[in-house]
């Protein structure tokens, strides 16, 4: 006991001398040997005693690392683990030490604070991230010191809302990180990039945000769909992200002439719908809606089901290019086409026949016929000439679409040449698909043609003469301008008219002023019904807008877009008139509106700009 009185009276000498040269008398300065190792892990110190101060044996004072502790007050605490409770609190006084190191020869520790209050500061530059679902993305961050020195080999991790889904490196002063972003819902994301301490640096956390947005979608289904009545019939489609991906989940609702018909859920983004098809004869609107959801945004499909009372058959490709060739052998033989052609035992029409060969240019599925009927109107006027591949592919895309919406062919079609009429048509594409035939499927580079000219036939009802085949004079399902009430107002508001402006602008008028604005979505009662209720949205107003126009033998046609009004962005329909050799818009919803000046609205973005009919 004698023994330790004396080492700590000679320990308390040399710290009341040592503290008179201290800036802060209540520190303790010791004199550690230059080979003492100075350690700082997590603001943790350890270090080694001098063995002037540990020359008891008795594990008074233990020649052992000792670890210091960080306290209340941002110091640090040495705990020398005494067993001697006297010299503890004799020591207690005087256990605050700070790091002052000098590695020269020896190591001064004085005025002990945190071991990070000595290192630099870093910055973090994370950028903000927009993105889809599914995607990669680069995270490129930059960390530097306080002076702008690149921060080296640092150790990283990258959070997305608090979660760790990385463990990255820094090197020279940037974090490169490719990252493929899970299947998410569409809304914002929190990032928080953690760069750890270093021996020379402080961590640090940045955040930004990742914005998912929703994909857009399309729907990808055979552009007329046949259908036999009172059988069960199939509506097949893919649905696809813009990415080219099919979707994974997703409702999706089938309608023919805006009833629906049925729902589908896919998981995949195969649509195989089957349903027992009870509508009438004829080509009917075929509405297929993939509704939005948290990954992806809606999709319409506005297509054709053509319903008839006979069986469908299917050819094949190859069966399609033999025909083609028995018809443009019977042609060269007789100087005239065949009233119709055996395929697979059954007698298909020449204007079935027309559309299969326009569909076999672009497709190599199995195609099927639709009892097609033939135009009461047919001219020619050619000269003698070449079609090359590029535009008689263009005109099939033409001719089957036309098919397909009206379900007749086209009396005549307009080509570089001339006017070229129904059975020049079918005799030219026979030609070129016998080529195919006969050449390994090599399509011509063109179809020639010598001069031609056959008298116009025309429908002639009063003092009207009306083209039959221009789609931006027919009736549709829902423009229905061969209607007799239809007829009968066109008439009347247009007596007495000596230009196309004037019985133009008599009808716009009426719709505009008689025709109250109602809120709905699409189309739901047409022409004739909304000019019955005397009520109707943009679609209906615009369908009995063109219907009129139509009965007095004026061009007229339909505009979607998404337009910007005074309460927000809508989808919105109006009219189109075919004045003075331009499309003029015509939109009867407000009474501020003109033909030709729309204050009502202005046009965000375009959906169509000019179509014959809206299948929605």
């Amino acid at each position: 006991m004698l023994f330790l009185i004396i080492v700590f009276v000679s320990i308390m000498s040399v710290s009341a001398a040592d503290a008179g040269n201290s800036s802060n008398s209540n520190f303790h300065k010791i004199q550690i040997d230059s080979n003492t190792q100075n350690t700082i892990d997590n603001n943790t110190n350890y270090y080694k005693s001098n063995d002037n101060l540990n020359k008891n044996d008795n594990n008074n004072l233990k020649n052992q690392y000792t670890k210091q502790e960080k306290n209340e007050n941002n110091t640090y605490t040495k705990n020398n683990n005494l067993e001697d409770k006297d010299v503890y609190n004799t020591l207690n006084n005087v256990e605050n030490y700070d790091i002052n190191s000098n590695l020269n020869n020896s190591e001064t520790i004085t005025n002990m604070v945190s071991n990070s209050s000595n290192k630099d500061n870093i910055s973090i530059d994370l950028p903000n991230y927009s993105a889809y679902a599914g995607k990669v993305i680069i995270i490129n961050a930059t960390i530097k010191t306080k002076n702008g020195t690149p921060l080296n080999l640092a150790k990283a991790a990258f959070k997305v809302n608090g979660n760790t889904k990385a463990h990255l490196n820094v090197t020279n002063g940037k974090l490169i990180y490719a990252f493929k972003i899970p299947q998410w819902s569409a809304k914002k994301y929190n990032l928080t990039l953690v760069v750890g301490e270093t021996k020379t640096t402080n961590s640090l956390s940045k955040n930004s945000t990742l914005t998912l947005y929703k994909l857009n979608t399309t729907i990808n289904t055979p552009y007329l769909t046949f259908s036999q009545k009172d059988k069960v019939s199939y509506v097949n489609a893919t649905i696809k992200d813009q990415l080219n991906r099919t979707v994974y989940t997703g409702n999706t609702s089938i309608k023919i002439n805006g009833i629906t018909i049925g729902h589908y859920n896919t998981s995949n983004g195969i649509i195989n719908f089957n349903f027992t098809q009870t509508n009438k004869l004829g080509t009917q609107n075929l509405t297929i809606i993939y509704g939005e959801n948290t990954f992806f945004n809606s999709a319409i499909s506005q297509t054709k089901i053509r319903i008839i009372n006979t069986t469908i058959h299917t050819y094949t490709y190859s069966q399609i290019l033999e025909a083609a060739n028995r018809v443009k052998n019977f042609k060269d033989k007789n100087k005239r086409l065949p009233t119709w052609v055996v395929i697979n035992n059954n007698d298909v029409t020449m204007v079935d026949f027309l559309y299969l060969m326009c569909q076999s240019l672009h497709s190599n599925d199995s195609l099927s016929e639709g009892n097609f009927g033939r135009p009461s109107v047919v001219k020619e006027n050619i000269i003698t000439g070449n079609i090359y591949k590029d535009e008689y592919l263009n005109l099939s895309k033409e001719i089957s679409q036309y098919i397909s919406n009206y379900g007749v062919a086209q009396g005549y079609i307009k080509t570089s040449l001339g006017t070229l009429m129904l059975n020049s048509t079918i005799d030219g594409f026979s030609r070129a698909l016998a080529y195919t035939y006969n050449h390994n499927g090599v399509l011509p580079n063109y179809i020639s043609y010598n001069q031609s000219t056959y008298p116009i036939t025309t429908n002639t009802t009063g003092n009207t003469t009306t083209n039959t085949t221009d789609p931006y004079l027919l009736p549709t399902y829902n423009c229905q301008s061969n209607d007799a009430v239809i007829i009968s107002l066109s008439k009347n508001l247009t007596k007495g008219c000596t230009s196309v402006l004037s019985k133009a602008t008599n009808i716009f008028n009426y719709v505009r002023d008689y025709i109250k604005y109602d809120q709905y979505e699409n189309t739901r009662y047409g022409a004739v019904k909304t000019l019955s209720r005397k009520l109707g949205n943009c679609c209906d107003q615009a369908h009995l807008l063109v219907a009129l126009l139509r009965a007095a033998n004026i061009r007229a046609g339909y505009a979607h877009a998404e337009c910007q009004f005074n309460s927000g962005i809508k989808g919105h329909v109006w009219a189109k008139i075919y004045l003075n050799n331009e499309w003029v818009d015509a939109d009867p919803t407000s009474r501020y509106n003109s033909i030709g000046n729309t204050k009502s609205n202005t046009i965000i973005s375009w959906r169509i700009k000019l179509t014959s009919e809206i299948l929605f």
